[in-house]
């Protein structure tokens, strides 16, 4: 199902553009060029996202904000601001009104496109409130901590290492790609020319023992923790 973006925008010339960002058979976009008809539209069409420029006709942007979050029917709805402003000081306000994300324009097309995917992904992981503490046989995992053991042991991870493993951990048996690895845990496109993936993992394999030997790399589909 494709996510639904509100874009309120009073430029129209911008439409073109966010078409460009957001593909579409990922997205789907609708557009409204005033601060009260987007709040209509907030709350009859349910969005995943509201993106919002500041300066509006009528209705500020700022406000428009604060109304949506003082709703409770889209006290939830992430609101990203993409302003003409990259003031400090109406970034601050942006934020304080209660927005989740502000980024000036002119945007880069991919920083926004990840930059929403990123937020997006926030939003449902805190909806979803996960179990704090993950196994797999004498392995556990406080992900709210970052506190690794292997039997009686305390591992020595990094961020990264640690949020490597709650992926696994959290879809054991499942195979990952690597572009869902690197949206996770580095927020980044699968494009980018890296080999992070396999060097961190291969860290954490040698950290794990032979329990690390379960994180198995299958080349041309990704990786996957196989169970005991």
């Amino acid at each position: 199902m494709a996510t639904r973006l509100l874009i309120i925008d009073p430029d129209p010339g911008q439409r073109s553009r966010y078409r460009e960002v957001f593909p579409a058979e990922d997205f789907l976009l609708r557009f409204e060029s005033q601060g009260e008809r987007g709040l209509e539209c907030a709350f009859d069409w349910k969005p995943s996202c509201v993106l919002l420029e500041a300066r509006l006709p009528g209705i500020s942007g700022l406000e428009v904000c604060r109304l949506l979050k003082a709703d409770p029917r889209t006290a939830q709805t992430p609101v990203f601001f993409v302003s003409a402003s990259a003031a400090q000081a109406d970034i601050v306000s942006g934020l304080k009104s209660g927005a989740d994300e502000y980024l000036a324009k002119p945007f880069h097309p991919t920083e926004l496109l990840w930059r929403t995917r990123g937020l997006l992904r926030r939003f449902q992981n805190a909806s979803v409130n996960p179990e704090p503490v993950l196994k797999c046989g004498p392995l556990s995992l406080d992900t709210e901590q970052g506190i690794c053991r292997l039997k009686d042991q305390v591992l020595r991870l990094t961020p990264k290492e640690v949020a490597l493993l709650e992926a696994f951990l959290r879809r054991p048996g499942r195979v990952l790609k690597r572009r869902y690895l690197l949206e996770s845990v580095w927020g980044f496109d699968e494009d980018v020319r890296t080999r992070v993936v396999d060097l961190t993992l291969f860290r954490l394999r040698r950290k794990l023992g032979a329990l690390g030997d379960r994180l198995e790399t299958l080349p041309g589909f990704g990786y996957r923790l196989d169970l005991p």
